[in-house]
């Protein structure tokens, strides 16, 4: 079974494909200018999140989004399109992406729920070994106990020498 990890990936990928081939064929130079504030702020968001998540790829793309956006920073307010001062189709375009986006984190939501909990349900758990061999959790207590799909499973305990039981 092919993890999910890599589906994640594949979609992520597909989606940049398309998300570049549709920004590239609809927008020309004299049109559509870089916003560098909003790489700056991007750059902003992702660089602590590498940090805190340990993630070396939104760390290195945060940095550059945020100096990339820092070195033009003179163009800030000339790129800087309000919603109020764009025309009917950037407006469309715009809600389009967002629209997109939303739907793209709620189908990403589900299909991780889904093979999550078909993850769950489709290890087969005899055994306490098996059971935090599985990912779930173990209870504190003596003998531990862990749960699987509503069964417990008892840690055995072997008696040593000289102790009875």
């Amino acid at each position: 079974m092919i993890s999910i990890n890599i589906w994640i990936l594949i979609a992520i990928i597909v989606f940049a494909i398309i998300f570049a081939v549709v920004a590239i064929t609809s927008c020309n130079k004299k049109t559509c200018k870089t916003d560098y504030y909003a790489l700056f702020i991007i750059g902003a968001i992702w660089l602590p999140f590498g940090f805190i998540f340990d993630n070396d790829i939104f760390f290195i793309l945060g940095s550059v989004f945020l100096l990339a956006g820092l070195l033009h920073k003179d163009e800030w307010k000339k790129n800087n399109s309000l919603l109020k001062n764009l025309n009917k189709e950037q407006k469309a375009w715009r809600l389009a992406v967002v629209l997109a986006l939303l739907i793209l984190i709620i189908i990403g939501a589900i299909v991780l729920m889904i093979f999550e909990n078909n993850k769950a349900m489709s290890e087969d758990v005899n055994n306490f070994i098996e059971c935090v061999e599985a990912g779930n959790p173990v209870m504190e207590s003596y003998p531990r106990q862990c749960e699987h799909n509503g069964e417990i499973f008892v840690e055995e305990i072997e008696n040593f020498v000289g102790v009875e039981g």
